[in-house]
């Protein structure tokens, strides 16, 4: 379910514009009320803004790091490498979620760069130590209560009663985009000399088959590396705080395997929001 009060809390947290960290830092006052509230914070460094879905594969990612078993939890330990995220993100018992995202200048490896932050508050908060992240089995074979599988298959359980409000919510969204693009046509240059400078939007890109953010006409700032050839990922992974320390010790053989992880359950709900 998408809660707006969830969302609400981690837009507040996402507008802090708080310096990315190798273990990003989260909110300690995102409880709502007597409800536990978990929290997981990705953030990319660079110039060129990043997919909500990829920035999602950040918390994904963390699995790489997860040595143990998934019916027995062991949180990360101080020096660790960090994987938090991933086992929230991931905790069969979380079935509410609402998300900010935001854009900001701020302090990374001694100079002022880009940022873009996408916070995602889950609840309830889990998983404990010693619990299950989730229970094997077959996906969508034990769907919380008045849920059911979702009827393409996909491995996500849904909420029924809930079809009607996602189908409106999907077409106001269409409604909303329809109408900012017939205002970008028609928005005359102002008068006055200065001109506000904004942050690139992500519908200024194309993505092409792998993924990749390629500029359009009007936007021309691209990913750039020196090497021949890079595994995508990798070029993901150069532009994250949290992972700045682990690309050039990564095993090939995780690069190569990192898309069989788990995608992770929360896409489909992010697509309501962003």
């Amino acid at each position: 379910h998408w809660i707006e009060a969830l969302a609400h809390e981690a837009q507040r947290w996402a507008d802090q514009c708080r310096p990315p960290q190798s273990v990003e830092e989260h909110d300690t006052c995102r409880d709502l009320y007597s409800l536990k509230v978990g929290q997981c914070v990705a953030s990319v460094v660079g110039t060129t803004p990043v997919r909500v879905e990829q920035m999602v594969d950040i918390w994904n990612i963390q699995g790489i790091f997860y040595n143990y078993t998934v019916d027995y939890y062991v949180p990360p330990r101080n020096g660790s490498a960090y994987y938090g995220d991933f086992a929230q993100m991931l905790w069969s018992g979380s079935y509410m979620v609402g998300c900010g995202l935001s854009r900001f200048m701020a302090q990374w490896k001694g100079r002022m760069q880009r940022v873009q932050r996408l916070v995602c508050n889950v609840a309830p908060y889990g998983p404990q130590a010693t619990q299950a992240i989730w229970t094997p089995g077959s996906p969508a074979s034990h769907c919380p209560h008045k849920a059911m599988p979702h009827l393409k298959g996909n491995g996500l359980c849904v909420y029924p009663e809930s079809r009607r409000a996602v189908e409106k919510a999907l077409e106001r969204r269409e409604r909303d985009l329809s109408r900012a693009k017939r205002k970008k046509k028609t928005r005359k240059p102002p008068k006055s000399g200065k001109v506000r400078r904004d942050l690139p939007e992500v519908s200024d890109y194309d993505y092409g088959d792998e993924g990749k953010p390629r500029p359009t006409r009007q936007n021309k700032m691209v990913l750039t590396t020196t090497a021949k050839s890079v595994h995508p990922l990798m070029s993901l992974i150069k532009l994250i705080p949290s992972m700045a320390d682990y690309p050039a010790n990564f095993p090939k053989e995780l690069m190569d395997n990192a898309g069989s992880y788990l995608s992770p359950s929360l896409l489909t709900i992010l697509v309501l929001f962003l």
